[in-house]
């Protein structure tokens, strides 16, 4: 029997959990405020690469010959993507509903409109929470758009300064330090006691951390911004070391919270404070009956391939599939700068040895003179338990990595494997061929 199965949220995991529902034969309802593509296409990934691409561009001596600013191509990004959404959804036979979700209880939710009037009640069979994350703000660190910016004032960024201040040494920190500094920009970089991108491989970091310097940027490691005090032509960026530094603008990008408040979630259990905090399963099941959550509600780092990847599984499952579960180590992370970083997997452990290969043992590091590292993790069982990449395409290198990783099978069977010659996606399988045999 068909099952409607209604999801929240139209960003990147909400509208993979759409689809995959749809394609395993759910009758399917997506409710959003937002147009389909949400907030992760809207205020960040769209505008940020075509960003990073434009800094890149910069960096190889070609930026437009009239020197503006990538705002519109941006704006013809979002119609052209808005547009392929739209499409895919009525393709599917997907009913989208503006508006805003509502739980009265776990198998009902209501659909207000923009004044709390409502709109729809609907009482599907499953339900996927795919709402994203919004940006956490500290007190004296929140954006005005004036002097403060963050990611989602980018689209309409009109000039640049000469010198700006980044906080956050996250991803998003990284590709904008990097992406200001190759715009010419004197780059003043805060990170905190955290350190530089957390959760990547230290020596892989280190290694781009170093190149990043070389450009120019200033880091103050480890610097906690405690205040951003602005004035009518400047900031004055202040640490809670007692460090203060000047520039004409600041960037923050310091973290992201799950954006569930609105949901009502606090009718589904007994708390009287009404704070809830989702908990899933390897196939995206929350700890209430037919409601399942994905993406950056329940994922500590909110990349949208690992949102992608849970809200296909969660998809499938909800419209009554068998699926295979969720997992982890086979997720990648990558960071868009130049070079890039990119890893998956496990790298360090008690039965893990890694071995480093240059970019140079391959005819295209030649060619384009470009250079990088493979930093290959193999287990004591002759399995590839992770692998990292730094330089150029990384994020490309890597992908065979989480296929052969899933496929259990010795690294050694996929040492006889060549990629097209010459191109990047031989080097990851070099690499392979320099690990002992």
């Amino acid at each position: 029997m068909e099952k409607h199965v209604v999801v929240i949220g139209a960003g990147p995991a909400g509208l993979e959990a759409a689809r995959s529902a749809a394609l395993h034969g759910a009758r399917v309802t997506l409710i959003s405020d937002e147009e389909p593509g949400g907030r992760a296409a809207w205020h960040s990934l769209l505008p940020g690469k075509i960003w990073l691409q434009y800094a890149q561009g910069a960096n190889k001596g070609k930026l437009p010959s009239d020197h503006t600013l990538p705002g519109r191509e941006i704006q013809r990004a979002r119609e052209s993507w808005a547009a392929h959404n739209n499409h895919l959804l009525e393709q599917l036979g997907v009913r989208l509903i503006k508006g805003q979700a509502r739980y009265m209880h776990a198998g009902r939710i209501d659909v207000l409109g923009p004044r709390n009037e409502k709109l729809e009640e609907l009482c599907p069979d499953a339900s996927i929470i795919a709402g994203g994350s919004i940006p956490l703000f500290p007190d004296g660190l929140k954006p005005d758009g004036k002097r403060v910016i963050a990611p989602r004032f980018m689209s309409a960024l009109r000039e640049l300064p000469s010198t700006l201040a980044v906080i956050g040494g996250g991803v998003t920190g990284t590709e904008f330090a990097y992406l200001f500094s190759s715009l010419g920009l004197r780059v003043e970089w805060f990170v905190d006691s955290y350190g530089l991108l957390p959760g990547f491989d230290r020596e892989m970091s280190a290694l781009l951390k170093k190149t990043l310097l070389n450009a120019g940027i200033t880091m103050h490691e480890p610097a906690t911004v405690s205040a951003i005090h602005r004035h009518a032509d400047h900031v004055t960026v202040e640490t809670t070391g007692g460090e203060t530094i000047t520039t004409e603008m600041a960037f923050v990008a310091v973290g992201r919270v799950p954006d569930i408040k609105r949901l009502g979630l606090g009718v589904l259990h007994d708390d009287p404070s009404g704070e809830v905090r989702l908990t899933t399963d390897p196939f995206g099941r929350t700890q209430f009956e037919t409601i399942y959550a994905v993406g950056d509600v329940v994922n500590p780092r909110k990349t949208a391939n690992r949102a992608m990847a849970q809200a296909y599984i969660a998809g499938a499952h909800a419209a009554g599939k068998e699926v295979e579960p969720f997992d982890e180590k086979n997720v990648i992370s990558a960071v868009y700068t130049e070079p890039g970083l990119a890893q998956v997997g496990v790298l360090q452990g008690p039965d893990i040895k890694t071995h480093l290969t240059s970019y140079t043992y391959s005819m295209i590091s030649h060619i384009s003179n470009s250079s990088g590292w493979i930093k290959l993790a193999v287990n004591s069982g002759g399995l590839l338990s992770g692998v990292a990449v730094l330089g150029p395409h990384a994020a490309e290198i890597i992908t065979p990595a989480a296929l052969i990783m899933d496929s259990l099978k010795p690294v050694n069977y996929y040492k006889k494997f060549h990629a097209a010659n010459p191109t990047y996606s031989e080097l990851f399988f070099d690499a392979l061929r320099q690990l002992p045999a």
